[in-house]
């Protein structure tokens, strides 16, 4: 007996079960299709036309590992670039661990993030020069009632990843087209308040100057980013903690 006359023979053997098989299959297979679907729908977002030239670059092996900040000029260098800014998590307290006080923080250069998100509406700010920083921007966009501020007020962040705690001052107002809960501040300001990060970054945002770049443009960049992690620099901040 061949193997395919055996199995045609133990498939009909049992017609009602060899049925119900198909069939409990079948509806399993519309029935993810059809959640599949309605989740594409719902929580998928399309993105704008810009968001197709658009890219971050990390270091290969984590997001913890950070990047040197000169890397950011290799990657200026290549052809269809548009603008490159840095950013790196800071993950503070502000008041407390209460959900309702959470929003993201990021350490950027302010003169470059918006060339790198142009769809973000800015209004124009002097970001003062200096050794002693102390600015911030936010989106208006879903904050909650306890973080509702104006331009001026002083904010305190407790550093929970890096040993400093960030004192800003909110500089400027911009509006992002999806709801986001961020704030925004200068880079600077904690390379030179912690001191094994200096000349750091976490990520790299990156406009390119057409969907067609980007592949050439990832390309660069993950050479850029292909290093070895420092085990001196991970020793020290392990001792900093």
């Amino acid at each position: 007996m061949t193997l395919t006359r055996f199995v045609t023979k133990s498939a009909f053997r049992n017609k009602r079960r060899s049925v119900l098989t198909v069939v409990s299959i079948t509806f399993s297979l519309v029935l993810l299709t059809l959640m599949m679907t309605v989740w594409h729908s719902w929580y998928i977002d399309k993105g704008s036309t810009e968001a197709a030239q658009r890219l971050i670059t990390r270091h290969r092996v984590s997001l913890t590992q950070s990047l040197p900040e000169y890397y950011r000029e290799k990657m200026r260098t290549v052809p269809g670039v548009v603008a490159v800014a840095p950013t790196q998590w800071f993950g503070g307290l502000y008041k407390d661990e209460k959900p309702e006080n959470f929003f993201a923080q990021f350490g950027t250069d302010p003169n470059e993030i918006f060339k790198s998100r142009r769809i973000s509406k800015f209004p124009t700010i002097n970001w003062l020069p200096g050794r002693r920083i102390r600015q911030a921007q936010w989106s208006t966009a879903n904050w909650p009632r306890s973080l509702v501020w104006k331009i001026g007020d002083r904010i305190i962040i407790k550093g929970t990843i890096f040993p400093v705690n960030l004192e800003l001052n909110i500089r400027g107002i911009f509006t992002a087209p999806q709801p986001t809960i961020t704030v925004y501040f200068n880079l600077k300001y904690l390379q030179e308040a912690v001191a094994y990060f200096k000349g750091h970054s976490g990520t790299f945002n990156i406009l390119a100057d057409s969907p067609d770049d980007v592949p050439k443009v990832a390309a660069a960049s993950m050479r850029c980013s292909a290093i070895r992690p420092n085990p001196r620099r991970r020793k020290a901040r392990k001792h900093s903690s």
